[in-house]
């Protein structure tokens, strides 16, 4: 889906110049990586807006090249930069793979920040009891080499719960696929009980504090538990420990059910 996801790119921008032959570009005549990655992103960004039918109405001049022409030039590079790159990439599709997964995970860091922001300013939530009651802040591997910081905390009101947190992955973090994972729990009698998961949230390994927000509506009154791991992980074998900063982390009842 990644690689599809990406040849929304290719279209527009290789029936302009496709004069190149993908064994004629060497990696030097390319965009770098570092540049390559914020670039796909601001064209993500700008086909979100334009397909939006409110802003194609209130901007009927907006197109896509036009928009990606500025977005390059924004960047320091051109249309057919653009076109010689993505056509290099396409006999390298593994690295294509790795550079559209952090263009993912930014967009989601991106968003989840977004979420963030907006629900902190929300009146009622800000003056709402904080049902975290463990530690708010965590430094691995001090506090354990592979711990993924369990939780279970009770709830008693039916409706809209944010739980928070400031987290800092290292470069140097070992572990596998590190998420948020947290979901509604009840005990219904089966082995594990019933879950109610909350929208996965991918963690980067960038060295920077990044501001996490999972946001879910608890609509069945059998709840009792909101349960999950801070910093899960794919379990794998042999020695590693993680490297992450946690700060901030509360869970907070947005409103209430009707």
């Amino acid at each position: 889906m990644k690689i599809n996801l990406l040849f929304l790119i290719f279209i527009p921008v290789f029936y302009i110049s496709c004069i190149h032959h993908e064994g004629s570009i060497k990696r030097r005549d390319i965009i770098p990586e570092k540049d390559l990655i914020p670039i796909l992103e601001d064209i993500h960004l700008a086909d979100a807006i334009i397909s939006n039918p409110s802003l194609v109405s209130r901007y009927p001049g907006l197109d896509t090249l036009s928009n990606y022409r500025d977005i390059l030039i924004h960047h320091g590079y051109t249309l057919e930069d653009l076109d010689k790159t993505l056509l290099y990439y396409t006999g390298n599709p593994e690295q294509l793979e790795e550079i559209y997964e952090k263009v993912i995970d930014n967009l989601s860091q991106l968003e989840s920040e977004i979420y963030s922001r907006k629900y902190f300013e929300n009146e009622d939530e800000t003056k709402s009891l904080d049902l975290w009651t463990d530690k708010s802040e965590w430094h691995l591997p001090v506090d354990g080499k592979q711990i993924k910081i369990p939780f279970s905390i009770p709830i008693d009101t039916l409706g809209t719960y944010i739980l928070r947190a400031q987290i800092k992955v290292y470069r140097d973090d070992e572990s596998s696929s590190p998420e948020i994972t947290a979901y509604y729990w009840y005990d219904d009698g089966s082995e594990f009980g019933l879950r109610y998961l909350f929208p996965t949230t991918k963690l980067s390994k960038n060295s920077q504090w990044t501001s996490q927000a999972l946001i879910l509506e608890a609509q069945d009154s059998l709840i009792t538990h909101i349960k999950g791991f801070l910093v899960n992980h794919t379990d794998k074998q042999s020695s590693w420990e993680k490297h992450l900063d946690i700060r901030g982390v509360s869970l907070k009842l947005m409103s209430k059910g009707r």
